[in-house]
């Protein structure tokens, strides 16, 4: 391109003050420039990337529209991120538990005095501690390497058979689950992650939802919506405070310094509708305690193609 040639007729005028000013690079130093221009229209980012190098009584601009690898390397960088915030904090309170148990098993040996109940029953509290960071783990890896195995769903059922499974186990007698049974209805999606779904949003439940008389009510409504299919999970307790809203599904984190669990329950939940195209949100409306409404699309998921 010739100097004093209309060269930014050729780019849109948002582009102006990037180019120009590599332009001017190139122009004084003989050597190749780049440069990297982000432009919003809305709520849509476009990303690219340039380079000006010499060319002839000129220079020459090249400019390359790199949205998708750009956005693919955020998403690899904070895949990458998450990986390593995991194994760190996993790796933390593995040791906790295990060097819990050490230390009581070490207690046992050299004293021949000591009432073993005692200790045996700690040691349980820590394995069941155990356990629950394992399954975290196993759930994770579930949602992140998995092969896709989606397969059809009749709602009903499926969660009629969880909702049995979590009353049956003595610990939670005081847990009542009403499953209020609507239109049979299937969807697709795969049956171990839509499990961990509910089995993480009913044991939240628990976990927060107890009412004055020291009881614990969940609500389960199904229903059809268009082409998805909306499922309300709901309790009487304390509720979320509406600053807590956008952060409670982040990986690790926890109300207060009070809050039991291992911080990972709503993020894996997040992900996991995620992998199968649905999404969770917080009913705001509701305000006798807290209701997450998960939304899911009834019809399978097609390779690369959405819906």
């Amino acid at each position: 391109v010739l100097p004093g040639s209309k060269l930014f007729a050729l780019f849109p005028k948002w582009t102006n003050d990037q180019i120009g000013h590599a332009i001017s690079s190139t122009m004084e130093n003989f050597e190749p420039s780049t440069f990297k221009l982000q432009h919003k229209n809305g709520e849509t980012a476009q990303y690219f990337e340039g380079t000006v190098s010499k060319s002839g009584q000129g220079v020459s601009v090249l400019l390359r529209k790199v949205t998708e690898t750009y956005l693919n390397r955020q998403r690899l960088e904070l895949l990458n991120t998450e990986l390593e915030t995991l194994l760190y904090r996993i790796g933390h309170d593995l040791k906790g538990p295990i060097s819990s148990v050490l230390g009581l098993l070490n207690i046992m040996k050299i004293s021949e005095k000591i009432e073993k109940t005692e200790f045996i029953e700690m040691m349980e509290t820590r394995m069941n501690n155990l356990e629950s960071i394992l399954k975290v783990l196993k759930d994770v890896a579930q949602i992140k390497y998995s092969s896709p195995n989606a397969q059809l769903l009749n709602l009903k059922d499926c969660l009629s058979a969880i909702c049995d499974a979590i009353v049956s186990e003595e610990m939670y007698d005081n847990v009542n689950i009403k499953l209020n049974e609507g239109e049979e209805i299937n969807c697709w999606g795969e049956l171990a992650l839509f499990k961990s779904i509910i089995q993480n949003l009913i044991e939240n439940g628990i976990k927060y939802g107890e009412n004055k008389h020291g009881k614990v009510e969940i609500d389960i409504d199904y229903k059809k919506v268009d082409d998805k299919v909306v499922i309300s999970i709901s309790d009487y307790g304390r509720g979320i405070p509406e600053d807590m809203h956008s952060k409670i599904f982040e990986m690790f984190y926890r109300g207060n310094e009070k809050s039991q669990g291992s911080g990972m329950g709503l993020y894996i939940v997040r992900h996991a509708l995620g992998r199968m195209g649905g999404t969770i949100l917080i009913d705001k409306e509701y305000k006798q305690g807290a209701c997450f409404k998960i939304i899911m699309p009834i019809l399978k998921k097609k390779e690369g193609n959405g819906q």
